[in-house]
């Protein structure tokens, strides 16, 4: 996949083992604090991963933000896009940089096959919500969630 210039002059391109260190502060602000050798290894898993994909949002060689997509395929209905992350530096947020990785995520999720594209996000995010909201997403659905670490070993 070839890097993409927003009007801005923000630049979209997958991201490579290579970003690792300036993706684990930007994880860290999303609320998910990481090391490097753990970062590292889910995002060479999805590097090689056909039905995923990582994109940094780059400005003047400066990387402000990430979203992560998955395809699912299904068995009830054609192929799902699931976001599973998007996260904007705080010193950036309200610029278009989500929005112009969203509209990227939402191109190649529909270049895919996928006839939806969904997302989950922790009911405390009230800015986020209303940024999904801005961009056509409507609540759907219950989540249900049970942790497997440490069951069945």
């Amino acid at each position: 996949m070839r890097a993409s210039k927003a009007s801005t002059g923000l630049t979209l391109r997958e991201a490579t083992s290579d970003d690792v260190p300036v993706l684990l502060p930007l994880l860290a602000e999303l609320g998910y604090p990481t090391d490097n050798a753990g970062l590292k290894r889910r995002l060479d898993a999805l590097l090689a991963d056909d039905g995923a994909l990582v994109l940094v949002a780059e400005e003047g060689g400066h990387i402000l933000g990430l979203a992560s997509m998955q395809v699912m395929s299904l068995i009830e209905r054609e192929p799902l896009a699931r976001l599973s992350a998007i996260v904007v530096a705080a010193s950036h947020r309200g610029a278009g940089v989500g929005r112009a990785l969203m509209e990227r995520v939402e191109s190649e999720a529909r270049a895919r096959g996928c006839e939806r594209l969904e997302l989950t996000s922790a009911r405390r995010r009230a800015d986020a919500h209303a940024f999904y909201s801005s961009l056509g997403f409507e609540p759907a659905s219950q989540r249900f969630l049970k942790s497997l670490a440490g069951h069945g070993e």
